[in-house]
């Protein structure tokens, strides 16, 4: 994985992304299309302590095995005023490939 926001990226690291499947319990974004709704898809990230995801803009990314995905919610997990570590709600970017 790596961070990234503007020009800076961060070094490549290790984290977690974990498919939110309950649909009806992870609905952060609904959309009405003319089939029916539609839901995008959301993962939960879970990143070391050193990488602060707090510091960054509303335009950072994260990037996991050639995907790219946006935060939506952010939080420091913390225990007695330290944190263990950072967590995220994240959005996979569907984007056209280029031709």
């Amino acid at each position: 994985m790596l961070l990234a926001d503007g020009e800076w990226s961060s070094a490549p690291f290790y984290g977690v992304l974990d498919k939110k499947w309950k649909s009806n319990k992870s609905d952060f974004e609904f959309h009405e299309t003319e089939i029916g709704g539609v839901s995008a898809d959301y993962y939960t990230y879970i990143g070391p302590h050193n990488h602060d995801i707090l510091a960054l803009s509303e335009n950072a990314c994260l990037y996991a095995d050639g995907e790219k995905y946006i935060f939506k919610r952010r939080t420091a997990e913390k225990m007695n005023d330290e944190i263990i570590y950072y967590s995220a709600i994240v959005r996979k970017v569907w984007e056209e490939p280029d031709d």
